[in-house]
């Protein structure tokens, strides 16, 4: 199985304004993607995370964001590890399903 899985930032959550500051977000949404070696099975978990400014801390203009600071970010508030661990789970149940439905053993 492959896997290095592929996190993305899908949309982030502002207030207008607070302590003093414009645009500052407040949760960050995500997906957390792996796709099996061969491409025919994907698993894939999201969520959003809350983040708060604290006045006084740096303060990054929301257009001046990265991709790499959000994640910075939201890899701080969960555990980054257990949210892949969990994805491979689920990709690992797609390709070798724990549990089966077979057909009735007298209709065979």
């Amino acid at each position: 199985m492959a896997n290095t899985a592929n996190w993305v930032i899908t949309s982030l959550e502002c207030h207008t304004e607070s302590q003093g500051q414009a645009n500052v977000v407040s949760k960050i949404y995500y997906t957390c993607t792996l796709s099996s070696e061969d491409g025919y099975h994907t698993a894939v978990e999201g969520g959003f995370v809350r983040v708060q400014y604290e006045e006084g801390s740096p303060f990054t203009p929301y257009n001046s964001l990265t991709q790499e600071q959000i994640l910075e970010w939201l890899w701080s508030s969960l555990n980054k590890e257990k949210v892949e661990e969990e994805v491979r789970q689920k990709l690992q149940n797609y390709i070798t399903p724990p549990v089966v439905v077979n057909p009735l053993p007298w209709q065979q």
